[in-house]
């Protein structure tokens, strides 16, 4: 059996000086994805929350890497989180952390 790919998204809310919940931005993400692509679609994406960077204001979250356009397409479909009014900027997408975290900090 292969060992599933997953593909690693930074994601940034845009405007910066709106202070979001975390978790309130994943469960947003999550909401959208089901309503794109349903339940049976939902698990071949197989989106997870990875960490959420302090430092960086963003969180970083994992995909099947098959599905990686489907989860742009979820993320860039957010446009509202915990009643306020807000876009999900993608700054990088890398197929490991540690690279990911590296392109983000240069």
């Amino acid at each position: 059996m292969l060992r599933a790919r997953y593909r690693y998204v930074f994601v940034k809310p845009f405007p910066g000086d709106v202070r979001l919940d975390k978790l309130e931005i994943w469960k947003a993400v999550q909401s959208s994805l089901q309503y794109l692509v349903g339940a049976l679609g939902y698990a071949d994406v197989n989106p997870y929350l990875v960490r959420v960077q302090k430092d960086l204001d963003g969180l970083v979250m994992r995909c099947n890497s098959k599905h990686i356009r489907t989860f742009v397409a979820a993320i860039a479909l957010v446009n509202n989180v915990g009643g306020e009014r807000v876009a999900l900027d993608i700054k990088k997408v890398s197929g490991t952390l540690k690279a990911l975290l590296r392109k983000l900090k240069c």
